[in-house]
């Protein structure tokens, strides 16, 4: 339990409140095992991208996705201040429990705006 809250029950509360529709690609930094993974997938058959700094959690992320048969699910090594990413090409981005690790938050935030669409939904939980 996290702070009165389940994990499974957190976990859907946050991926409700990000309004994924359809076909909507998503960006998740600091994505850590994946654990998100299957939520995002109740709504959408988009491209799922997750950033991580660490390689041991892509390494983790990367198990559960061949053991699960993710697909549409590309990793990539980086830090959220200077995303490895093009711009404007994600409907929905995911910061969860990482800011307070960024070394710089407000670069962070800015590189997440530089990678959402125009009016995509960012949502951000610590």
């Amino acid at each position: 339990m996290l702070l009165g809250f389940h994990e499974e029950e957190l976990r859907n509360t946050v991926v409700s409140a990000m309004e994924i529709e359809r076909c909507d690609r998503i960006l998740e930094i600091c994505i850590g095992t994946g654990s998100n993974v299957p939520y995002y997938r109740k709504y959408t058959n988009g491209l799922i991208v997750g950033v991580d700094i660490s390689e041991e959690m892509l390494r983790k992320c990367l198990k559960k996705a061949k053991e699960h048969k993710w697909r549409r699910v590309e990793l990539i090594q980086g830090c959220a201040e200077y995303l490895p990413l093009k711009s404007n090409i994600f409907d929905r981005v995911l910061i969860g429990g990482a800011i307070s690790y960024f070394s710089n938050p407000k670069r962070a935030l800015e590189e997440t705006g530089r990678v959402a669409k125009p009016l995509a939904k960012v949502v951000i939980y610590e």
